[in-house]
């Protein structure tokens, strides 16, 4: 008899863990209509995130993976606004479990009025401020000044 309460004791526990590791919060994509947006220097921008089904009960990193994914796209996107999302799974069996990916593509288009101008092309001229700077090819107030315009054009 106490075999038989253990038994189902255990049973009830990994019912409970396998419903509760199957459980995650619905996603809501933001959806973008502007008439600010310049379609004419969109760029196309991803986030991709994976997880694993162990042994086709344990999860890891399965139910946060749109979420992973999202924000990486947010983050790739900047200041920018994303249309056009697109959503792609895949999956691949592996010898314990199976591997789920999402993999979500947008276009980032910027706002009518920004510049065009990267945060790379930025940081690479003020570096070349800088290196002029301590060459002593420009003086400290030259520095100042260039800088200046660049922020002003921003």
């Amino acid at each position: 008899m106490t075999s038989l309460i253990k038994m189902r004791r255990l049973i009830l526990t990994a019912l409970a863990m396998m419903v509760m590791g199957c459980t995650s919060m619905p996603m809501t994509f933001p959806t973008t209509l502007s008439k600010d947006l310049d379609l004419t220097r969109g760029r196309e921008i991803r986030g991709e995130s994976c997880g694993f089904q162990l042994l086709m009960v344990i999860p890891i990193n399965i139910n946060d993976r749109y979420e992973t994914a999202y924000n990486q796209l947010m983050s790739a996107a900047g200041n920018d606004k994303i249309a056009n999302l697109s959503i792609e799974e895949k999956w691949f069996y592996a010898y314990f479990g199976t591997g789920y990916c999402t993999l979500l593509k947008a276009t980032a288009y910027p706002l009518l009025n920004t510049p065009n101008i990267s945060k790379k092309a930025i940081e690479e001229k003020l570096l070349i401020l800088k290196d002029l700077r301590d060459k002593q090819l420009i003086s400290e107030e030259q520095e100042r000044a260039r800088r200046q315009e660049i922020v002003d054009k921003l």
